[in-house]
């Protein structure tokens, strides 16, 4: 009996988790996955982003690189971007140029959906770049293994409250794919996730300084797609880089 309801439920966890790996890094291969497996996968982004911490903490906690904070950032860093493609940095990239560009809403998605980078762009990428690597080295020269292994959980885990509380623009796939998986009770539950890892890795202050400061970046981009009719994956993929440099900025306050 008890084999007949916990092997289906591990089978769907195990499932999810390799669905969430392959779309959100290149942790898990990649191949067509329905729509409905897209968004049974949600709910188990905080854990993508607790496996890309741990993966990306072991050398440096290991030794890789000792004493060295500034190397050691750059590789860090560097991993981060190959192992998620920089889907999110251009998300944020993409973000950036159409809020410091756009007027109105149509001229706003005009730009949103332009491939090319414009100034606004590259100048939020390079301070988000920068402010990252600084950040980075602060932790490294600290020893703070906790806090690295955090921050990509955080960014994760704060796609679901953005989803499950903004409304998708009729625009955008990538919303439409993940926002039926982002539910409310979901949401809190990654939240309830972020903050008791943050508890543990990170020590309550850290915990709670950066789990205020990704609420605030998430309430900040819930009122920009409420201005211009919804979000998209690039509103996504800006969560995510913020809440993890919340979470490294909190680490140094």
């Amino acid at each position: 009996m008890m084999q007949r309801v916990f092997l289906p439920l591990l089978t769907g966890l195990v499932t999810g988790l390799v669905t969430a790996l392959a779309f959100l890094t290149r942790l898990a291969p990649g191949r067509e996955r329905t729509e409905e497996e897209l968004a049974a996968s949600v709910p188990l982004y905080p854990a993508v982003g607790g496996i890309l911490g741990l993966l990306l903490t072991a050398p440096f906690f290991f030794g890789l690189a000792a004493g060295h904070a500034w190397v050691q950032a750059w590789l860090f860093l560097a991993a981060s971007l190959y192992l998620t493609r920089g889907l999110h940095w251009d998300g944020l990239a993409d973000l950036i140029d159409a809020w410091g560009g756009a007027a109105d809403s149509e001229r706003f998605w005009e730009i949103l959906k332009d491939s090319r980078m414009g100034a606004f762009g590259g100048i939020g990428l390079f301070l988000g770049l920068a402010g990252q690597l600084i950040l980075l080295q602060t932790a490294f020269s600290r020893s703070d293994w906790g806090l690295l292994i955090w921050a990509p959980l955080l960014g994760r885990a704060m796609i679901l409250p953005l989803a499950a509380f903004s409304d998708v623009h009729p625009r955008s796939s990538l919303g439409r794919l993940i926002r039926p998986g982002a539910s409310g009770k979901a949401a809190l539950l990654s939240l309830l996730l972020a903050v008791l890892a943050g508890l543990l890795l990170a020590g309550p202050a850290t915990a709670l300084r950066g789990l205020g400061m990704a609420t605030l970046v998430v309430l900040v981009l819930n009122r920009l797609a409420a201005r211009h009719g919804g979000l998209n994956g690039d509103f996504l993929g800006s969560a995510v880089v913020c809440a993890e440099l919340a979470a490294l900025l909190s680490g140094v306050l």
